[in-house]
């Protein structure tokens, strides 16, 4: 049992979108829901639920790089390569636009995109 399996994540994406209509993202709390979305991706069977988090995060902040590299790291849990290739090259687009340093863009992401 890898230590994934043991956590579970009980709320449905009817629950987190009850979540985000009572507390709507907004840039006081985008970090802590992107924390959330990547705590929930860690779950058991917990990617639907956090690329859905990661989307409605984007829907808000389409610059926010990390969430993409999230976005990307999840599609590529469920096999959906195909998308999670498309969010790996947005994410790497930004880090390039953004001006940050592209050395801290993971081995993977690299590997990911060819």
């Amino acid at each position: 049992m890898s230590k994934k399996d043991n956590y579970n994540f009980s709320y449905s994406i009817d629950d987190l979108k009850a979540l985000i209509t009572v507390d709507t993202i907004n840039s006081t709390n985008v970090n802590k829901y992107n924390n959330f979305a990547y705590y929930i991706s860690k779950t058991k069977n917990g990617n639907s639920k956090a690329i859905y988090l990661y989307n409605e995060i984007l829907k808000k902040f389409p610059n926010r790089t990390v969430a993409y590299l999230n976005l990307a790291d999840s599609y590529w849990a469920i096999d959906n390569k195909d998308l999670a290739k498309e969010n790996y090259k947005k994410y790497v687009e930004l880090m390039q636009s953004q001006k940050k340093d592209l050395k801290k863009i993971p081995k993977e992401v690299w590997e990911r995109i060819k």
